[in-house]
C-alpha cells in the first residue's frame, strides 16, 4: 500500500483477520536521549523490523521485538543493551523509571567488568540474590496468531513483550523517565515529548476529500542505552476495510496537529513510500557479528539505508584511537562538555561522529569484518592503561 508521508516516521500495514478482514497501521518513531536530558527526533530513523534475537541471551530474548503485530492490550516498556559503571565490577546496580513504574535491578558478572548486558542471565533483583529478572522483550510464542487470525475472545495481553512489571495502562507526552546506571555519563532524566502522529485512509493518491482518521494508540517503548535512542510505536485500525478493495486506496501520516486541512491542501507535497510489511525482505533482521560492539545493527541495509549511509558519510568523522581517546575521556569525567571542548568538537559534531561510526561498524558486520573488535580491543586497552595510572 503507498502512503503519503508529512513526516519522515516509518509505516507498515499488517493484514489480519478478527475473525473478519482486518488492517492495523504501524507508525514508529525513534528518539535521541540528549545529554542534558532531551528527547529529539533523531535524525536517522530505526525501520521498521522483525524479531531479533539478543547475543549471549535465552533463546526467547530478543533486543528488537517484531513490530507487526496487530493491537496490544497495554503498553510495553522495554530496556536493552548494558548496565554501566564508571569502574570494573562484578555487581552494577541498576534503576529504570517510567511514569509511576520503578524496577531497580543488579546486573552480575563473573569478572569486573565496566559494562554488563542486559540479558536474564546476568540480571538478579538483589546483588547476591537468585532471582532473575528480565527488562528487556521476549519473544510471542502464540499458536493461534500463527495464520493471522484472532479468534473471538483472543487476549490480545499474549502480544505484550515486556516484563509484567513494565507494562502500562498508556504511555503520554511528558511522562517522566529516568536511567540510572545505564549510560557512561551517568544518571539520566527526561520527559516524554509530545509526538503525535496522525493516519489518515484515502480513496485514491488524487483526492484527499474522502479521508478518513486512522486512530492510533502508542503502546511500545523500547529504551536502548547502548546506542542512545528510545523507539516509540503507535498502532491503528483501519475502519471500513471493505473500502480497501479499491485498487487506489492509500494512506496519509502527518505530525502534531496537522490534520485534514493538510491533505487537501498538499498531498501532491508529500512523499510517497511502499508500507512495509513482514515479509519484505527489508524488515528481515541481520545476523549479529560473533564478536557484538553491543550497538544497534540496522535490520536492513537496502536502497533507501544506503541512501542515508551515503549521507552520514559526508559527516565529519575522526581516526579511531581519536575517538576511542573521546569515549574515554568522558568515561572518566563524566563531563561532555568540557571533553567536546578540549577537542574543539561541539555536540553536534559529535552526534554525526556517533552516527558515522554505528553505521559504519554495521556496513562492516555485514562483509565480515574486523572493525568491532579492533575498537572493543582498544577500548579495553585505553582503559586498562588509565587503571594502571
Amino acid at each position: 500500500m503507498d502512503v503519503a508521508r508529512f513526516c519522515p516516521l516509518p509505516v507498515g500495514v499488517l493484514p489480519w483477520c478478527q475473525p473478519e478482514p482486518s488492517v492495523t497501521v504501524i507508525v514508529k518513531a525513534t528518539l535521541a536521549l540528549g545529554v542534558h536530558g532531551r528527547m529529539t527526533l533523531a535524525d536517522m530513523q530505526e525501520p521498521l523490523a522483525c524479531d531479533l534475537p539478543a547475543l549471549g541471551g535465552d533463546h526467547d530474548e530478543l533486543v528488537r521485538a517484531t513490530d507487526f503485530v496487530p493491537r496490544k492490550r497495554r503498553c510495553d516498556v522495554m530496556l536493552v543493551g548494558h548496565a554501566r559503571a564508571r569502574s570494573p565490577s562484578r555487581v552494577i546496580e541498576a534503576r529504570l523509571s517510567v511514569g509511576s513504574t520503578v524496577k531497580s535491578f543488579y546486573a552480575l558478572a563473573d569478572d569486573p567488568a565496566r559494562d554488563i548486558a542486559l540479558v536474564r542471565r546476568h540480571l538478579r533483583r538483589a546483588p547476591a540474590g537468585e532471582s532473575a529478572v528480565r527488562v528487556g522483550p521476549r519473544r510471542a510464542a502464540v499458536s493461534r496468531w500463527s495464520h493471522r487470525t484472532a479468534s473471538n475472545g483472543f487476549d490480545f495481553g499474549m502480544l505484550n513483550v515486556a516484563p509484567a512489571d513494565q507494562q502500562l495502562d498508556a504511555l503520554v507526552a511528558h511522562t517522566p523517565i529516568e536511567l540510572d546506571g545505564l549510560l557512561s555519563t551517568g544518571a539520566w532524566r527526561a520527559e516524554l515529548p509530545r509526538l503525535e502522529p496522525r493516519a489518515f485512509w484515502l480513496p485514491s493518491r488524487s483526492d484527499a476529500r474522502w479521508a478518513e482518521p486512522v486512530p492510533l494508540v502508542c503502546d511500545t517503548l523500547c529504551i536502548d542505552v547502548d546506542v542512545g535512542v528510545a523507539t516509540l510505536t503507535w498502532r491503528g485500525e483501519v475502519p471500513e476495510l471493505a473500502q480497501l478493495e479499491h485498487d487506489n486506496s492509500c494512506l496519509a501520516v502527518v505530525a502534531g496537529d496537522s490534520g485534514w486541512s493538510m491533505l487537501m491542501e498538499r498531498l501532491d507535497d508529500a512523499e510517497w513510500v511502499r508500507a512495509a510489511t513482514e515479509d519484505d525482505p527489508e524488515v528481515r533482521p541481520l545476523a549479529r557479528s560473533s564478536r557484538p560492539l553491543g550497538s544497534w545493527t540496522p535490520p536492513s541495509m537496502n536502497r533507501a539505508r544506503e541512501e542515508v549511509v551515503e549521507e552520514i558519510a559526508k559527516e565529519p568523522a575522526v581516526e579511531l584511537e581519536t575517538y576511542v581517546e573521546i569515549k574515554i575521556a568522558i568515561e572518566r569525567t563524566g563531563d561532555l562538555e568540557e571533553v567536546l571542548a578540549d577537542h574543539r568538537i561541539d555536540e553536534a559534531r559529535w552526534r554525526a561522529i556517533e552516527r558515522a561510526q554505528a553505521m559504519a561498524l554495521a556496513r562492516d558486520m555485514l562483509v565480515g569484518g574486523r572493525l568491532a573488535e579492533r575498537l572493543r580491543e582498544a577500548l579495553s586497552a585505553a582503559r586498562s592503561g588509565r587503571d594502571d595510572d
